[in-house]
């Protein structure tokens, strides 16, 4: 019995790590990585629900294809967004401006929507027929009225971040383990909304 429950484990381990290798391979180019971290939240939404499809090769290529036509355009203004916010991040730190604590709390405030709407956006996709606009709309509401969950899933990030960098083992599992807790988190957390449909979505609640 025991050794059945190992070779489990190591085939769930080896699952994840494959999926992580595959995602961060296809985040090579930087254009793609919006559609590759769908991708990533894509298959690990299914094994959430359905347990582990161990034909992670094929799928992710498959689901890549067409994620990669749906949302390179997302992509592209989503990484001219944190772009934006690093160069706002260089100037409100390394420049002697009047009021600089203002534009630091300012500074603050939009990296957390920014870390917060990227969470719900990967998940939203994933799990709901919507429009761009509609996405990025909820992920918007949802990143403040569900603030707990915000919180919840920012602090998931950091502390995978902080176990790669200790442990770089980690690193060949961050990727999946973090798209994994994060999906897992938000659907759990906002139940109520996760599973009656595309209808609770199109007037978010606070």
């Amino acid at each position: 019995m025991w050794q059945n429950k190992i070779q489990s484990l190591l085939e769930t381990f080896g699952a994840f790590i494959i999926l992580n290798i595959l995602w961060l391979l296809f985040c090579l180019p930087v254009v793609t990585i919006f559609p590759a971290t769908i991708t990533l939240f894509s298959i690990v939404r299914g094994w959430s629900k359905d347990g582990i499809d161990y034909q992670i090769t094929k799928q992710f290529l498959s689901e890549f294809k067409e994620n990669w036509k749906r949302y390179f355009w997302m992509g592209l203004t989503w990484l001219a967004s944190g772009f934006i916010l690093f160069v706002y991040y260089y100037f409100v730190l390394s420049l002697q401006i009047p009021g600089k604590s203002v534009f630091i709390g300012l500074l603050f405030i939009s990296t957390f929507l920014y870390i917060g709407m990227t969470i719900y956006c990967f998940s939203l996709s994933v799990h709901f027929e919507l429009s761009h606009l509609t996405v990025i709309k909820n992920a918007f509401f949802l990143s403040i009225g569900r603030i707990g969950s915000t919180i919840f899933s920012i602090f998931i990030v950091l502390l995978i971040v902080l176990l790669s960098y200790f442990f770089s083992l980690f690193f060949w599992i961050s990727g999946s383990v973090a798209a994994y807790a994060i999906y897992s988190i938000i659907s759990k957390r906002n139940a109520e909304i996760w599973f009656k449909g595309e209808s609770e979505l199109t007037e978010p609640n606070g």
